[in-house]
């Protein structure tokens, strides 16, 4: 492969996302000679690396988060910039075929059910089509009017209707409404950070506008909401199958987003004290929320007791972490993972794997529980100074991925995902919490499930 010479034009387009040229060429070298995948030692379980705790402990636990809430020092964060396309890929996929959509079970599947979905009553009114669509005609109206008209292929999870009401709830107003119940002090202050693209952080904003004055006068707080966009500068380049960096038909090169992973910095900057962090898609609602929130003041109790149980050596980041029984959901897992100080628990997700060897594909595959992304997070220090979490990024977890542009093959670097690499070298502490406390939303179909229903 050819010693790249960036042109005026490459060094113009690095610019506008801030990236140096020496880091270009630091990210084509990972790209072309990807950093080793992490070394598993065996999996986290009960009794080694993962706590179940007693009636007696839950009961203590949660007094102890509830008093770590009283006092206002808890912030709700989360990751909110995701699209919603492969919640509806295979919708998709069956409006791009050439037959009648219906031919495809998941087609036939969402029309049969359509008025259990929150929003069915909007597509129902934009598209003109009630009861069973009888038409291929009225099948791709229908399609076509969600996909299309309304934009919900391409708008983010955190504004889709994910439960019933009038008007249905968006993934944005539940998560509001959970967080007030684990995030509100004496105060009655209620602080929430929710990160977004550029391009969508206004519709945030209206919508929250629009919340606001009913959430605060029925929960009885004063919401402190803020809103974060992944910095350009943490974008990275990629290559194509010659290992060359990848350039889009114009001839520009593409740069593009790297992961949940550099989502670190807003978290930094952030500048909380005890921080909860959620996925936007994992969210039920209000009325079914009390275990999760039970759950919640548990974790933070058990993040203040390790908090307090020896202050003085306090010289990195803590996070409580609630793992549940592993039913196949997809995603990371706690592992012992092997490094130069020894074993250390951390969340390790399959792409950081090698499945080619047999060895650590059986390991990965023995884990009995799975990560729902439900972290407590302690990021001060004894003295209270906000800990300054770059230095705890394992920057060797970076990894490359398959990508597609344009129709053509890519790799893409991805930085070391925010709950993996870039808290690798954070203390960590595994806690077994019910499946009642995770719910998530990966396909359209999820919302058909009892909890959200």
């Amino acid at each position: 492969m050819s010693q790249v010479d960036f042109s005026d034009a490459d060094r113009a387009r690095l610019a506008e996302h801030d990236i140096a040229e020496e880091e270009a060429r630091r990210q084509l070298e990972l790209l072309r000679n990807p950093p080793p995948r992490i070394a598993l030692d065996r999996p986290c379980v009960i009794g080694d690396g993962v706590l179940a705790l007693s009636r007696d402990q839950q009961a203590e636990a949660f007094e102890r988060g509830r008093a770590v809430v009283s006092a206002g020092r808890v912030t709700k964060f989360v990751p909110a910039s995701g699209a919603a396309t492969r919640m509806f890929q295979a919708l998709i996929a069956a409006n791009g075929r050439a037959d009648r959509p219906s031919s495809v079970p998941a087609a036939r599947q969402f029309f049969d059910a359509l008025d259990a979905f929150p929003f069915s009553r909007q597509l129902r009114e934009r598209a003109g089509v009630y009861g069973v669509p009888a038409t291929e005609a009225d099948e791709r109206r229908l399609l076509t009017t969600l996909l299309e008209a309304m934009a919900y292929a391409d708008m983010p999870k955190g504004l889709i209707p994910f439960h019933q009401g009038d008007p249905p709830h968006t993934a944005f107003e539940d998560h509001l409404h959970e967080g007030v119940e684990y995030t509100r002090g004496e105060s009655r202050v209620s602080r929430m950070h929710f990160t977004v693209l550029q391009e969508t952080r206004g519709k945030f904003e209206q919508l929250l506008s629009s919340l606001r004055a009913s959430v605060e006068t029925r929960l009885d707080c004063s919401l402190d909401i803020g809103f974060s966009e992944q910095h350009p500068s943490t974008d990275t380049i990629a290559i194509d199958d010659h290992g060359e960096p990848f350039r889009v038909a114009s001839g520009d090169l593409l740069i593009r987003p790297a992961g949940h992973g550099a989502l670190i910095e807003n978290l930094e900057a952030l500048g909380g004290d005890v921080v909860v962090i959620k996925n936007i898609d994992n969210i039920l609602p209000p009325e079914a929320t009390a275990d999760v929130v039970r759950w919640k003041l548990v974790l933070i109790g058990v993040l203040a007791e390790l908090e307090a149980r020896d202050p003085g050596k306090r010289e990195r980041p803590l996070r409580v972490c609630g793992v549940v029984r592993n039913e196949g959901e997809p995603g990371g897992a706690p592992f012992w993972v092997r490094d130069r100080s020894g074993a250390t628990a951390q969340i390790v997700e399959a792409a950081q794997v090698d499945m080619e060897d047999e060895a650590q594909r059986n390991i990965f595959a023995s884990s009995t529980h799975f990560n729902p992304v439900d972290l407590v997070c302690s990021v001060r220090d004894a003295g209270g100074t906000p800990f300054s979490l770059s230095r705890f990024v394992d920057p060797g977890a970076a990894f490359v991925s398959e990508k597609s542009y344009e129709g053509r093959p890519l790799t893409a670097l991805e930085r070391p995902g925010l709950w993996n690499g870039a808290m690798a070298h954070w203390n960590t502490v595994f806690v077994e919490v019910p499946g009642s406390t995770f719910a998530p939303v990966k396909t359209v179909f999820d919302l058909l499930r009892p909890e959200h229903r």
